[in-house]
């Protein structure tokens, strides 16, 4: 078992001991859950943010990250073009 003690900053933030951040796994951009019972112990554990490379391959499909990439690109794309025409709609609605 890997015990260790933290202070609480005026703001009530606390930084996890690196042995404790190891014993879990964690890293930066991780999210950590607490849990308290009943009788006042608390439980931590991670949630470990996974960026959307590295779980490709995970769920068999026939599109490799290069298909990945092109859809995504072609998603802002089509955001980038939606946000222009709210932009222009407002623009004509402004003129009448």
């Amino acid at each position: 078992m890997v015990a260790s003690v933290a202070k609480i900053s005026p703001k009530g933030q606390i930084t996890l001991p690196a042995e404790i951040r190891r014993a879990l796994n964690l890293r930066e951009g991780d999210r950590v859950v607490f849990q308290v019972s009943n009788d006042g112990k608390v439980f931590i554990s991670g949630l470990p943010s996974y960026e959307p490379e590295t779980v490709i391959g995970i769920l068999r499909t026939e599109q490799n990250l290069d298909d990945f990439q092109e859809i995504r690109r072609k998603a802002r794309l089509l955001r980038s073009q939606r946000y222009l025409q709210v932009d222009r709609a407002d623009d004509e609605d402004d003129q009448n």
